[in-house]
């Protein structure tokens, strides 16, 4: 993710986006969302029917427009995009859950480390 975001394009393509006014940024924001996810769901569908390889191309390109086209846009104009009320309340809660999450996994493993521990003694 970091090389991606350092790539001269993508700071150009980035600055691009951050000038633009927030309408713009959440209609570049939502579409890739609107088509990436449907693919993924297409994908399993795919896997379904028997065509294994294809369905794994078809999840690992959506799930690559996920992460690189919706993060790229999503930090470019998260300044922007944050203006929008709901939008703000929406990104508070992930950050909670995140968090939250976080925090399960770090004491997840002070446990397996504390029976690890046990178990070598």
């Amino acid at each position: 993710m970091t090389w991606f975001a350092s790539l001269s394009i993508v700071e150009h393509f980035s600055a691009l986006v951050a000038s633009l006014p927030r309408a713009v940024i959440l209609v570049l924001f939502v579409v890739p969302l609107a088509v990436a996810e449907p693919l993924k769901i297409y994908a399993l569908f795919v896997i379904a029917k028997g065509h294994i390889v294809s369905g794994i191309v078809i999840i690992a390109l959506a799930y690559l427009m996920s992460f690189l086209l919706v993060e790229r846009l999503f930090h470019a104009g998260r300044e922007k995009l944050l203006t929008y009320g709901w939008l703000k309340w929406i990104m508070d809660r992930v950050e909670t859950v995140r968090n939250w999450v976080s925090e399960i996994k770090v004491s997840a493993i002070a446990t397996v480390r504390g029976w690890l521990t046990f178990l070598r003694h």
